[in-house]
């Protein structure tokens, strides 16, 4: 994982949604910033598939400064092997009787954090049944700013990857989602349920 990198797109896309890079962004109360990241690392999921727009008033509840609408053109103008479908395919696959198809399921989830929600759903399984998963989530940070903070989120991703290998090789996503587990998520993200707004879901961690 190029922790680096990561931090680099993470920077530039929250400049556009917040004007500023993502550690300001996350600078607020714990409830807002769980939002942003999760909304962050949805847009990431989301991005080969939308386009953004630039609104006049903030609309959402994370008081972002664009929406991203899906933009089906998008859609027609990739390969079907190309490497933006593979974080969707991999939430949609490890849903059964989904009913529609891969570009429908796309199509379909029109909420950037919802998309963060489908991913934390469907990791969660494969993740809390590792021991390696559980003994790299209980290394002791209080700051995500502090010095030990790359190496306690890079851990816990390189422990993310083989157990979900469709993850790899999208390392700002990683990095969003490995942010929001250990520092939001760590005292119930084993517990949670993920099919409900945001501002619910963070209520039963």
């Amino acid at each position: 994982m190029n922790w680096e990198q990561s931090l680099v797109e993470l920077d530039n896309l929250a400049d556009g949604e917040y004007g500023c890079g993502v550690r300001e962004a996350l600078r607020v109360d714990e409830e807002l910033a769980a939002k942003r990241l999760a909304r962050l690392t949805g847009i990431m999921i989301k991005m080969p598939f939308a386009r953004p727009v630039i609104v006049s008033q903030p609309t959402s509840e994370t008081l972002a400064k664009r929406e991203w609408h899906y933009d089906p053109s998008r859609v027609e103008a990739l390969d079907a092997n190309d490497p933006a479908w593979a974080v969707p395919r991999g939430i949609f696959e490890s849903k059964a009787d989904r009913g529609i198809s891969l570009e429908g399921f796309v199509g379909g989830q029109l909420n950037e954090s919802n998309w963060f929600l489908a991913l934390l759903d469907s990791v969660q399984e494969i993740l809390c049944k590792d021991t390696g998963f559980q003994e790299a989530l209980n290394v002791q940070l209080d700051d995500w700013l502090q010095d030990g903070v790359k190496d306690a989120v890079k851990g816990l991703a390189h422990v993310i990857v083989p157990l979900v290998p469709w993850l790899k090789g999208h390392d700002a996503i990683l990095a969003g989602l490995s942010l929001y587990i250990f520092y939001y998520g760590k005292k119930g993200f084993c517990k949670g349920t993920f099919d409900h707004p945001m501002v619910t879901t963070r209520g039963s961690l």
